[in-house]
């Protein structure tokens, strides 16, 4: 009988991973991992979505599941460009400046997300007096550097 049983074990095999959407959220994965995940997939991820707020703030970005603290939300994504590049395009009048993100990366650099991709990260708007979210320069080996939101704290659904 136990002979049996070591049989069987040696036979059963583990099940199949599902087959993943690229912007679904895998499941036990770091932070790091995760925004990894879709960097790479170049979506965003099912847990957020759009909502219009008021004709001030525009649109918004809200989660559909609970956020815990450093949890992975969604990537900033558009153009890098040198912060100088930008200030020149702004003057002639080729960008506007509602979409830019500027931040230091071994100098000054500017996101432009002004070409309306369909993501998400665009869209986020963060209480600057009670933020729970941050956006973080994100570096991955011989890639240029990315900006990713995560959670600053606990972030419940539909906020």
């Amino acid at each position: 009988e136990a002979v049996m049983r070591r049989k069987k074990e040696r036979i059963c095999r583990p099940k199949q991973p599902k087959t993943m959407q690229p912007n679904e959220r895998p499941k036990r994965l770091s932070p790091r991992a995760m925004a990894e995940h879709f960097i790479h997939a170049k979506v965003d991820p099912q847990d957020v979505y759009k909502k219009f707020i008021n004709t001030s703030k525009g649109w918004g970005v809200f989660a559909k599941r609970k956020f815990q603290k450093f949890d992975f939300i969604l990537e900033y994504r558009g153009i890098l460009r040198q912060k100088n590049e930008m200030d020149v395009l702004q003057r002639k009048g080729k960008i506007q400046d509602t979409y830019l993100y500027d931040f230091s990366h071994n100098g000054p650099k500017c996101l432009d997300a002004s070409h309306d991709d369909g993501s998400l990260g665009r869209l986020v708007n963060d209480s600057k007096d009670f933020p729970n979210a941050k956006m973080r320069i994100f570096e991955m080996e011989n890639k240029p550097p990315r900006l990713c939101l995560f959670a600053t704290k606990t972030i419940e659904m539909y906020d």
